[in-house]
This record gives C-alpha cells, sequence and structure tokens, in this order.
C-alpha cells in the first residue's frame, strides 16, 4: 500500500471530495492496488457518487454479494441512474424479490433504459399480468429494444394473435435477432395440428364459457407428477414458454405434486393446442400426466 496514495484517501475524504475520491479510485485500480481503490471508492459512494456508487455495486456484485450489491444500485438509481435501476433490477430478480424488482426495471425505463422493458415484461408474463406484459414489450419495440420485440411476437404467437405476432418478429429480424425467422417459419408451418381433446375444449370455452374469439382469455392446466423435484422442474419450463407456473402437493395427499400454469390465449383449436401439448410433454417426461384445464367464465 502507497502511503502517499493512503495520504490522498485521507485528506479527500477529510474535504469530502467525493469526486477526487473516485478519481483516485481509478489510478489505484490500474495500479493493482484493489483494497485501496476500493476503499476510495466506497468513500466516494458514501459522499452521494453516482458513478462510485455503481462501481462498489458491480465489486459487491462479482463477490456474489446480490444483496449489498442491490442496495447500492438502488442508492444510485434514486439519484435519477437508469443504469443502475436496471441493474438492481437483475440483482433483486435473482434474489427472488419479483416486487423490487419490477419496481427497479420501471425506474430503469422512466430513465429512458431500452432494455428494461423486456426484463420488466418478462417478470409480468410470468406472474400471470398479460396486458402488463404486452404493453411493456410494445414500449420496448417502439424504441427498437430486440429483446422486447421478440418477446412481444412470442408473447403474441402464444395468444394466437398471429397477424400481429409475424410483424413483430419482422421487425425482431431487421434488428438482428438470430431466432425470429424460425418463429416466422413456424407460424408459417402452423405448429402442432389440434386434436379432438383441443377442439372440444374450444367449444366448451365458446358454447358454455362465452369466451370471445378476438380476446385473449386465461386459461389454466393441470398436471401432476409424482414429486417435488418433478414439479419444480416443470414449472421452471412452463415459466420458459410463457406460463405462470405454481406447484404445490396434491390435495389428495397421495404423494403426487400438482403443477398449475396458466397462460392467456384466443379461443381456437390451434392455439389451444400450442398451449396444451408442451404441457403434456413435459408432464408424460416427468413420469405424470395432464389433468385438464379450467378457465373463468365471460362476464356479462
Amino acid at each position: 500500500m502507497s502511503g502517499e496514495h493512503a495520504d490522498r484517501l485521507r485528506e479527500a475524504e477529510e474535504r469530502g471530495d467525493a469526486d477526487a475520491l473516485y478519481e483516485l479510485a481509478g489510478q489505484l485500480e490500474d495500479q493493482g492496488e484493489e483494497a485501496l481503490a476500493e476503499q476510495a471508492c466506497l468513500a466516494a459512494a458514501n459522499l452521494g457518487h453516482v458513478a462510485a456508487a455503481d462501481s462498489y455495486a458491480h465489486v459487491l456484485y462479482d463477490r456474489d454479494q446480490r444483496e449489498e450489491a442491490a442496495a447500492w444500485w438502488s442508492r444510485a438509481a434514486q439519484a435519477g441512474d437508469a443504469e443502475s435501476a436496471f441493474n438492481a433490477g437483475v440483482a433483486f430478480e435473482e434474489l427472488g424479490r419479483h416486487e423490487d424488482a419490477l419496481d427497479s426495471y420501471r425506474a430503469a425505463t422512466s430513465g429512458g433504459h431500452a432494455a428494461a422493458w423486456a426484463n420488466l415484461g418478462a417478470i409480468l408474463e410470468a406472474t400471470g399480468d398479460g396486458i402488463g406484459a404486452e404493453h411493456a414489450y410494445r414500449s420496448g419495440a417502439e424504441v427498437s429494444d430486440t429483446a422486447a420485440t421478440y418477446n412481444l411476437g412470442m408473447l403474441l404467437y402464444r395468444q394466437g394473435d398471429d397477424a400481429n405476432a409475424r410483424e413483430a418478429f419482422a421487425q425482431a429480424v431487421e434488428l438482428g435477432d438470430e431466432d425470429a425467422s424460425g418463429k416466422i417459419e413456424l407460424l408459417d408451418q402452423g405448429g402442432d395440428d389440434p386434436d379432438d381433446y383441443d377442439r372440444e375444449a374450444v367449444r366448451v370455452l365458446i358454447d358454455q364459457g362465452g369466451a370471445d374469439l378476438d380476446e385473449p382469455i386465461p386459461v389454466e392446466h393441470w398436471l401432476y407428477v409424482p414429486n417435488q423435484q418433478a414439479a419444480e422442474r416443470v414449472a421452471q419450463h412452463a415459466g420458459q414458454q410463457g406460463f405462470a407456473a405454481e406447484f404445490g402437493p396434491s390435495a389428495a395427499d397421495d404423494g403426487q405434486w400438482v403443477v398449475r400454469a396458466t397462460r392467456h390465449m384466443r379461443p381456437r383449436p390451434e392455439v389451444f393446442a400450442r398451449a396444451r401439448h408442451p404441457l403434456v410433454r413435459l408432464a408424460v417426461d416427468e413420469g405424470g400426466e395432464y389433468d385438464g384445464w379450467e378457465a373463468p367464465k365471460a362476464e356479462g
């Protein structure tokens, strides 16, 4: 540790000179004096230096100290730094603190952070807020964020809005997304063909439930699997396919676990098949079974 640098650090702290402390932190890091650099960075952050707070949060994050990193990024975000708000959202999401992540991503989007729209939409979609997710993805697409545009296409495809899904995927291709062209091909192919189960389910949705062909509705699907580990895997894979998934022990107390996977969709056989068939495969792969579906009746 350099005595000269230690003196500069002490003098800057005594003056309360955050800019000098942050500049010194950079110089010390370049010279390999990481411990002293961190001390200078933390001192600057404590004095309200936004860039220092962001830098210190990165140090903590790299050490897997997610809680502490999120706290420092949140402090920087409160000073109006959109990138720090986004980073806080990522850390909170990894910690499972989804409400805090939502607040952070919303702060990031308010500050003009385009990529935050995709993350915001993904959490909303995973929690069953299809309307909020679509708004977030559309907002990201409007500012040409690639991930948000692609996610918008996937959301619309899952809902059965194929024409607008195609437009979103085409925009994503123009923005450089490598997977979007394959989704356009999937739309051209039509996906899984609906079977009698899918057609009967849609008939019930329309005739008995009063569903509107042009309005997405939330449909719950039920899967039974042998154990908790299987339920966790099924829920994770279902979440990756746009379902809001929950799981728990079977009410029958038979040792099985049940997964409830919910996704908004237009009541058409091919769209019902897009939702049900992958879930059937997930259940079978885990030694379980698909056990049916449920949807609310239309109001009015």
